[in-house]
């Protein structure tokens, strides 16, 4: 069987780090099916190269916008699969090839345009791309002979919203490769001495953009006592997203409260380089506010390191007390959690041993 996965409408590095985790599973799993893997010419994939059982088809897509990425995948890519041969095709990020001659399943992980949380200060063309993402979403669903989230707390929240019948509908939790995490290998030699020079310090990881509540973070870790800030750096590891108004207001209220040398914007990471990331980290937090799962969880719960996360959406059905959960619109909360896990090694232990 001739069975396609289409990525064309990726965006985010959880897409990218969810494709790279699952191919190769699935491709050392199953020999007796061939695998076409539809991307764009600027994905680096090559470490899926050496697979008999996988060809990458690739898209010069330029610009990279969300309406030229719609083209291809509705217009052009159909054609391809016709021609092709393809028996079932599997869209992971979102939105389903609408015209496709056969079969496909669709997943769904973006939960932006599925909660009106007025906290978070979307922009008027956020607002926009919502709705028109929520919309092709819908026309996928209908395609789609089966539909997979990713948590049941997203299945049922964007089901009913979506009215998708019970019976179209799996939860597949995400995975993660725990050798890679616990055991660390190939590093950057620059990443890691940029790493080694920071000595202790809290992480969080995520793309910037205003769900992921970075201000909450920061505005708790201001209120950490003078030790525990001198001793332990603030690092976020995550791309900025556009436009870059939230980020511009993160870099202000770093300066604001006078942090501005003790907290590290690292930007992206390349993937090779998380695993030491984040066994080198003390804490890792995850403030926020919308989760349809949170990979970045089970990355550091199997690299070994205790987790405070918000208390919100789909983040305690991931966690399932392997973390401490605090309320996502109360840093002084969080800076105590801080500070539990920092000083009490006998609870940073219990975390890391209910998540490793």
């Amino acid at each position: 069987m001739k069975i396609g996965l289409s990525i064309l409408s990726y965006k985010s590095a959880g897409s990218r780090t969810y494709i790279k985790n699952l191919l190769p599973k699935i491709l050392e799993i199953d020999r007796e099916n061939h695998y076409f893997l539809f991307v764009d010419t600027r994905l680096d994939l090559s470490d899926l190269q050496n697979y008999p059982n996988l060809t990458i088809i690739r898209f010069n897509i330029s610009p990279p916008n969300l309406f030229i990425r719609f083209f291809y995948e509705q217009l052009i890519l159909p054609i391809k699969l016709y021609f092709m041969g393809i028996d079932v095709l599997y869209c992971p990020t979102d939105m389903g090839c609408i015209l496709s001659p056969c079969n496909i399943v669709l997943a769904i992980r973006n939960p932006n345009p599925y909660f009106n949380y007025n906290r978070i200060k979307w922009t008027r063309l956020n607002k926009i791309k919502f709705k028109i993402q929520k919309f092709l979403t819908w026309l996928s669903t209908k395609k789609a002979k089966k539909v997979i989230f990713v948590s049941n707390f997203s299945k049922y929240i964007i089901r009913k919203q979506l009215n998708i019948p019970p019976q179209k509908t799996f939860t597949v939790y995400h995975g993660v490769d725990a050798n890679i995490f616990r055991n660390p290998q190939k590093v950057d030699k620059q990443f890691k001495e940029r790493i080694d020079e920071l000595k202790e310090y809290i992480l969080s990881v995520s793309t910037i953009y205003p769900h992921k509540n970075y201000e909450v973070l920061i505005k708790a870790y201001s209120r950490l006592p003078k030790n525990i800030k001198d001793k332990y750096t603030l690092v976020i590891a995550g791309g900025i997203s556009s436009p870059t108004l939230y980020f511009q207001k993160l870099e202000g209220m770093v300066r604001k409260l006078d942090i501005k040398d003790r907290v590290v914007f690292l930007g992206e990471v390349a993937y090779g380089n998380m695993p030491y990331l984040y066994q080198r980290a003390s804490v890792f937090v995850l403030p926020s506010i919308l989760e349809t799962f949170g990979h970045t969880l089970i990355e550091a719960m199997a690299a070994g390191i205790p987790i405070i996360a918000s208390d919100s959406t789909a983040i305690p059905e991931i966690t399932n007390n392997a973390a401490l959960l605090f309320d996502p619109h109360n840093p002084d909360e969080l800076a105590y959690k801080i500070c539990q896990v920092l000083n009490n090694k006998a609870l940073s232990s219990n975390l890391v041993s209910k998540g490793f």
